[in-house]
């Protein structure tokens, strides 16, 4: 700098802020990777970023819907199985946020489909997810998991 007056600094890529965004975001990584621990001994798939249409495809025409996507969802054979959505504070917060949720929890109602919100905190928690999946198929689960805690309604 003392050269020539400039200088220039590459940005730091390892560091990148993305806490509170939905794709690609550490919590997204970190849960994919539980949920493709899970999969690989429980011999279903899970696939992140799910557009809706995807799983719905008969919604393709719905405004409501049409950019929307899932975070992640859990297949068994090709059939979907639950979906998930990973909560941080935006979901509780931010009225767009909200509304979105609402309409996805509304539509996957419909279907027959189950979702299940799973906080920030959570994604490592493989026992936790795992559990919580035994639990919602009516597999035998660790009760004293959920003692005070339903997020599966």
């Amino acid at each position: 700098m003392e050269k020539n007056g400039t200088i220039q600094v590459s940005q730091n890529v390892v560091n990148k802020f993305t806490i509170g965004f939905s794709n690609d975001s550490r919590f997204e990584d970190e849960f994919y990777s539980t949920m493709s621990h899970y999969c690989s001994i429980r011999g279903s798939k899970f696939s992140r970023n799910v557009k809706i249409i995807d799983v719905s495809p008969e919604e393709k025409n719905n405004p409501d819907v049409k950019e929307k996507e899932f975070d992640g969802v859990l297949y068994q054979g090709n059939v979907p199985e639950i979906v998930f959505e990973l909560n941080g504070r935006e979901h509780y917060t931010k009225k767009n946020r909200i509304k979105s949720d609402a309409i996805k929890m509304k539509l996957l109602k419909s279907k027959g489909l189950r979702l299940f919100f799973i906080p920030n905190q959570y994604v490592k928690h493989y026992e936790f997810i795992g559990e919580l999946i035994n639990k919602f198929k009516g597999d035998v689960y660790q009760k004293s998991l959920f003692d005070g805690y339903d997020s599966a309604s």
